[in-house]
């Protein structure tokens, strides 16, 4: 029975198992391999995926946004979803958007470092995974641009093998990125600009890390999930 179970699974670091119906939301031109649907904001504007086109082929292809999907509520077992969130405008209606179309899913954005480092100019979000909680901050102003100055210094060194093969191995993938492995829901907890103003009085850090804003978020949240 357990080599049937093992044969089954066709991806095994996020479980997904043969004959499962898999959405790539936010696919770009280089879907996730193991989708059976992809969608993705635009199948004509190619300038936010490098210039690639969504590949049309067999597999069925929407043009939705990832804040509201046109699918039934748990229409997908497993809801694939990279380096998108951080550019959406409500990450809180994307969030419960993702639990409501799948079953499972997984979730990768860079983590807050990360995007200080190259401070992408169409990213909105700082996004860290603290205490399980998926954690937005939206971006501040002196956080755009380049502060660190590193940023073309990165993508030089990307150029060379030796530091390309070190910046894509699993490990550092683990450093650099946010990656939550979900099945039914997830806690996540949205942190506004004018929350994070230095012109406030900064809230002092709660016992484990995060700050009282975003435990209150997270509070918020489980009480309406119970309500």
């Amino acid at each position: 029975m357990f080599d049937v179970i093992v044969r089954e699974i066709v991806e095994p670091r996020l479980g997904i198992r043969r004959g499962e119906k898999v959405l790539d939301v936010g696919c770009g031109g280089m879907p996730f391999a193991y989708a059976t649907h992809l969608a993705d904001l635009s199948l004509t504007d190619h300038s936010g995926r490098f210039g690639l086109p969504v590949p049309i082929g067999d597999r069925p292809v929407y043009e939705c946004s990832v804040e509201q999907m046109p699918f039934e509520d748990g229409e997908f077992d497993f809801v694939y979803c990279s380096h998108v969130l951080e550019h959406v405008g409500d990450p809180s209606a994307a969030c419960h958007e993702l639990m409501r179309v799948g079953r499972r899913g997984y979730i990768e954005c860079p983590r807050s470092w990360t995007e200080i480092v190259f401070s992408a100019p169409d990213h909105r979000w700082l996004v860290d995974l603290e205490c399980g909680v998926l954690v937005f901050r939206e971006k501040l102003s002196l956080e755009a641009g380049d502060p660190l100055g590193l940023r073309f210094a990165i993508f030089s060194l990307l150029d060379q093998q030796e530091f390309r093969s070190h910046w894509n191995s699993p490990r550092m993938k683990r450093l650099r990125t946010v990656q939550l492995l979900w099945e039914g829901k997830f806690v996540f907890a949205v942190v506004r600009a004018d929350e994070r103003s230095e012109r406030r009085e900064r809230p002092p850090v709660a016992p484990g890390g995060v700050r009282e804003s975003v435990v209150g978020a997270v509070a918020n949240a489980l009480v309406r999930e119970a309500a």
